[in-house]
């Protein structure tokens, strides 16, 4: 389990660094609309510090709770979430 836990801090320290990337460099503007309002409020690097910290935190909890096949579609996920900002990334060079 400790791998799939790495491997969800990982993924998350990815999307964190494209995402900012994205919206720094690129000019782009955030498609999570409750994310967006989020960024407005605290600030893009505050609030992406905070929600990661959250998630984390909240799947170290969960990890121990839910079936291991949860944790694999969390990392799924966040696979697909870190590919779909590079390839959006890369739509604007």
């Amino acid at each position: 389990m400790n791998n799939l836990l790495t491997a969800i801090i990982i993924l998350q320290a990815l999307d964190a660094a494209t995402t900012i990337y994205a919206l720094r460099k690129r000019g782009l503007v955030e498609g999570n609309r409750i994310m967006r309002k989020w960024f407005d409020l605290v600030g893009l690097i505050p609030g992406m510090i905070l929600i990661k910290l959250a998630f984390v935190g909240w799947i170290w909890w969960a990890a121990l709770q839910v079936p291991v096949e949860v944790l694999y579609l969390v990392i799924a996920g966040y696979l697909w979430v870190v590919c779909n900002n590079i390839k959006i990334i890369r739509s604007t060079s």
